[in-house]
């Protein structure tokens, strides 16, 4: 069906990603599956078990982007980089917000 359209809450880059690789992913597969979309990566936290940054080319688009990590099997999630304006919500919407991040379905 048609994409759902974002509320106005979850903006997000346009061309970035956020990449938590799965356990027991290699840097070589994952890098492989960068290339292949011509990602670079933006910045690496390694106390998040590794979760990247990346920076997409124009021709890619995030839903696309998120649909090829999904498929590549090597990470646990792929999501948006959303801008969230954290003064205007307050800790209730700030919690459900976070669980709508992470609930890959």
């Amino acid at each position: 069906g048609p994409p759902k359209a974002e509320p106005a809450a979850l903006r997000y880059v346009a061309n970035r990603l956020i990449v938590k690789p799965r356990r027991g992913a290699t840097p070589a597969a994952l890098g492989a599956a960068h290339a292949a979309l011509g990602a670079q990566v933006r910045r690496r936290f390694a106390a998040l078990g590794d979760l990247q940054v990346v920076d997409l080319p124009a021709a890619v688009t995030v839903p696309a982007a998120i649909d090829r990590y999904r498929r590549s099997g090597l990470v646990e999630y792929a999501e948006p980089d959303y801008i969230v304006d954290l003064v205007q919500q307050t800790p209730n919407d700030l919690s459900s917000l976070l669980w709508g991040l992470h609930n890959t379905g």
